[in-house]
């Protein structure tokens, strides 16, 4: 005689996104993009305003998170090391240029008082912002370790009934795996979170504020993560904090560090 078994359970999450997530407290990094315009205003603002990027096409379905964050730079050598990894990294993929028409609106979204003609880059890099202290020889880039993620999942989203969203940059097994087994040994970003309450299902634009001094950037023109997760051979990445700009080189599943290169001026 034959039996039939079917075991079930419940799903501890899923894959797909219930919200477009953004920076949740516990996050190792916040992600977003980087410009030559950014660091140009850096230069006098003491200040880069990175707009959270997900890997993670848009959907309907409502934001959660922390949409917005603002670095810091009160140390010039930090934005001239910045200013170094993006100049280097144009050098073999170079900055394109797009122009559109920007609407300019008044104060009923719906009514557009002018239009005006822009040009912003159509390529930015990739840029993650992680703890100063990171070790990203033992901690993978595009996992967010983070430990609570559940808990702040529930805060944020309006979609609580449903199993958790978990929105990883590369969601292979062995990645999910890695983030949850590790999260309690890599710290979470440390960054001033604004006061307002979590609006559920809502994304809050007010900025965290991270201090440059106690941060890394890892910048790179390289978007397919996974590649970046594992370290491919030819995946290039710069680190930046105040103690300068390095170059790695993915080589065989690991880093290797590459030797101090001359910066040639981009031109514009």
């Amino acid at each position: 005689m034959l039996f039939l078994v079917v075991v079930t359970g419940s799903m501890p999450y899923t894959t797909a996104i219930a919200e477009n997530m953004r920076f949740l407290p516990g996050d190792v990094f916040f992600h977003g993009t980087l410009s030559r315009k950014m660091i140009q205003d850096a230069r006098d603002s003491g200040v880069i305003t990175i707009d959270y990027t997900s890997p993670t096409p848009g959907s309907f379905s409502g934001h959660a998170g922390y949409s917005r964050l603002k670095l810091v730079c009160e140390n010039e050598k930090y934005l001239d090391s910045i200013d170094a990894a993006y100049t280097r990294i144009r050098l073999n993929s170079p900055r394109l240029q797009r122009v559109v028409k920007k609407a300019i609106y008044g104060d009923r979204v719906i009514t557009i008082r002018r239009e005006e003609i822009v040009e912003e880059e159509s390529n930015p890099l990739s840029i993650f912002v992680y703890n100063k202290a990171t070790d990203i020889m033992t901690t993978r880039i595009g996992i967010k370790y983070n430990e609570t993620w559940k808990q702040e999942f529930r805060r944020f989203s309006d979609r609580a009934k449903g199993p958790p969203a978990l929105d990883e940059f590369v969601k292979s097994h062995q990645a999910i795996s890695e983030s949850w087994s590790r999260a309690e040994e890599v710290p979470a970003l440390s960054a001033l979170l604004p006061m307002a309450d979590p609006l559920k299902g809502k994304s809050i634009d007010e900025p965290i504020t991270c201090q440059a001094a106690n941060c890394m950037a890892v910048v790179t023109s390289d978007v397919n993560y996974d590649d970046i997760y594992n370290r491919t051979n030819g995946v290039i990445i710069f680190t930046i904090s105040v103690d300068g700009v390095e170059e790695y080189v993915g080589t065989k599943g690991q880093w290797e560090r590459q030797e101090k290169f001359d910066i040639v001026q981009e031109s514009e």
